[in-house]
């Protein structure tokens, strides 16, 4: 059994132990952890971890920035005063660095010779749902 479809298993068992649905800042309903499995499955499909490190994910990346809090960490490169790119959320930013990472490049990694290719060729629909699973990744 894969990493993802035991992170949906133990998510789907959790959510009908603690009613996901029910308001609260940690409730997550049955459509975002599908979104969020579906989202893991992209990082793992994508080879994400070839180059970045998450944890949750069993990766540990070296050529590219840590993707553990990189929900927290957008938030604050948006405001960078040398952020060139046009996000205004930290899902925003991180859409814009999987479609068009040349942007930004993140301090410690402006200049490396394995810079991150655009991958244009993930659909909206997968993008969202990664999008979604990198940005709930916080400090």
């Amino acid at each position: 059994m894969t990493r993802v479809r035991q992170a949906l298993l133990a998510t789907t068992f959790v959510c009908s132990l603690s009613g996901c649905g029910r308001a609260g800042a940690d409730s997550m309903s049955a459509a975002e952890a599908r979104m969020e499995a579906r989202g893991l499955e992209v990082y793992e499909e994508q080879h994400c971890g070839t180059c970045h490190t998450l944890k949750r994910a069993g990766t540990a990346g070296v050529f590219g920035p840590d993707h553990d809090g990189i929900g927290t960490r957008a938030e604050a490169r948006i405001h960078d005063p040398n952020y060139r790119g046009k996000a205004k959320t930290a899902a925003d930013y991180i859409r814009e660095s999987v479609r068009d990472p040349a942007a930004y490049r993140v301090p410690g990694y402006e200049h490396t010779h394995f810079t991150m290719p655009a991958f244009t060729n993930i659909s909206d629909e997968d993008l969202n749902a990664l999008v979604f699973m990198l940005s709930r990744e916080r400090d």
